[in-house]
């Protein structure tokens, strides 16, 4: 039998690298060669390599012609939009996310859940078929079964900060790294702006994001002036630009700027989260702690309350305080009040919180589905060869400190290596590197 490949290229390394190394993992374990790292170093070679399953990144206009190049050398592309869990109203999301060019091109669209099938499903019914309710891989890394994979993580971050309240930033828009004109700039070449209305559409959003990141910006410090026995932990989006928040950070001794490892050990880690409209709201749901949602300046325009199903609602700083109190006082009580009021909704929005992991759904699809085999073949040392010659004539200095860089500095063997051991044990995988910031993974 042909050996199977499997591509996992990865936007937000904070984000998606641990679970999909967990899916790497799987996928190794049922006889897959995988190959997994950064989005741009991942993408060249399925010039050079055999043709396998993709997992892209959406169903956005400007993943067409990648999905089609694809599917002419004969691979299996699955579409997942990493951020189609919370977002703008149904009739936005479709208008700037899904692209009918885009999901004709894939062989299937895997939703988070049966209401992003829905959705999709009513907007295009002669392509219903194509969406699979699988949920999504991070998700799968929040339910119990899966959970020793952190205990390590929080509890090196509880011996290291004590008690923390953990404020999760989701200003990426108003506080970009590359700046606001920038950044819409970049919505219209990627073509996720593609008219005057859909510019309306993201300006009111960032001008909902940025009042009330004014809000934040003195919460912050009363916090810590309210909690002194806490650390307060400021986490910015992978997005955002930190110096704003070092600045705020200021205030007080016990305000911590930090942004490094998943988001999930953090939640887990903590006593509790605030967050304005933010999927790690969700997160901390399946994860069985706490969130308050500060939102003094609301627009139904741009949110959906979905994005707050679980938190408890704060409009001024003295409600947060009092939230506060009360989480602090009796979580268990307010744990198991979320859980009651939001089961239903939240099991129709993320399709893997109970019974089948996405993980295994997806591999389950992945083996029912032949692609194209390919016997021996020297391209993929012609791909090194010409790497190596890259390399010693590249100008490192051209991409430093570059947007990409920032979202997804280098990967290391050992980080990889570090969450296999903590999933299994005594795995016997091996991985290589195979470009900058890309391995393979495999038996």
């Amino acid at each position: 039998m042909s050996q199977k490949w499997l591509y996992l290229p990865i936007d937000l390394k904070v984000r998606e690298l641990h679970s999909k190394t967990m899916l790497a993992l799987a996928a190794a374990n049922d006889g897959y060669n995988v190959i997994i790292g950064r989005k741009k170093d991942v993408a060249p070679l399925v010039e050079y390599y055999p043709p396998g399953y993709f997992l892209g990144f959406g169903a956005q206009e400007n993943f067409q012609k990648l999905y089609k190049r694809l599917k002419k050398k004969g691979f299996f592309v699955g579409a997942m939009d990493e951020e189609g869990l919370v977002t703008f109203s149904d009739e936005t999301y479709l208008r700037l996310r899904v692209s009918r060019q885009t999901l004709e091109q894939a062989d299937l669209f895997f939703a988070w859940g049966q209401h992003q099938k829905a959705l999709i499903s009513k907007q295009y019914p002669e392509l219903s078929d194509k969406i699979i309710p699988t949920g999504n891989v991070r998700m799968d890394l929040l339910r119990p079964e899966f959970r020793h994979v952190w205990a390590k993580d929080v509890a090196d971050l509880q011996e290291k900060y004590g008690k923390y309240i953990l404020i999760v930033s989701s200003f990426g828009t108003c506080n970009h790294f590359n700046g606001r004109e920038k950044y819409l700039q970049d919505l219209r070449d990627k073509k996720i702006i593609r008219s005057p209305s859909d510019e309306k559409i993201y300006l009111q959003y960032f001008d909902l994001k940025a009042q009330n990141l004014d809000h934040y910006q003195t919460l912050i410090p009363a916090l810590a002036k309210k909690y002194p026995e806490h650390k307060i932990i400021l986490r910015p989006h992978p997005a955002e630009q930190h110096a704003l928040w070092q600045e705020v950070a200021k205030a007080s001794d016990n305000i911590l700027v930090v942004h490094e490892n998943n988001i999930q050990p953090w939640i887990l880690g903590s006593d509790l989260i605030i967050h304005h409209y933010c999927t790690t709201a969700l997160e901390a749901l399946i994860g069985d702690v706490p969130a308050i949602a500060y939102r003094p300046v609301e627009n139904p325009l741009v949110e959906t309350e979905f994005a707050y199903a679980g938190s408890l609602i704060a409009k001024d700083e003295e409600t947060v305080f009092t939230q506060v109190n009360d989480i602090l006082a009796s979580r268990l009580q307010a744990l198991e009040q979320r859980r009651q009021a939001f089961s239903g909704i939240l099991n129709a929005h993320i399709s893997n919180l109970t019974e089948t992991t996405a993980i295994r759904g997806l591999l389950n699809i992945f083996n029912a589905s032949p692609v194209a085999s390919r016997g021996f073949s020297l391209r993929p040392f012609i791909f090194q060869l010409k790497r190596i010659a890259k390399r010693l004539l590249k100008n490192r200095e051209a991409e430093a400190g570059g947007y990409v860089e920032h979202k997804f500095p280098d990967l290391t063997k050992e980080e990889i290596r570090l969450i296999l051991e903590c999933a299994e044990p005594g795995n016997n995988l091996s991985v290589t590197k195979i470009n900058d910031a890309c391995y393979l993974i495999k038996r």
